[in-house]
């Protein structure tokens, strides 16, 4: 069996987690294991890295 690992970032308002587990499970792609964590800090900082006007 074939596993792949994939990283996303989502706007965190109510309903994007689900969007996207809709479109997962159109396409029959099963979730094994997820994990959440709060990168709003992270993205800031990339954003202003690679955009710093």
């Amino acid at each position: 069996m074939v596993r792949t690992e994939i990283s996303l970032f989502l706007k965190n308002v109510p309903g994007e987690l689900g969007k996207l587990t809709a479109l997962l499970g159109e396409a029959k792609i099963n979730i094994d294991a997820i994990t959440i964590q709060d990168a709003s800090s992270y993205v800031r900082e990339l954003f202003k890295e690679y955009n710093p006007n």
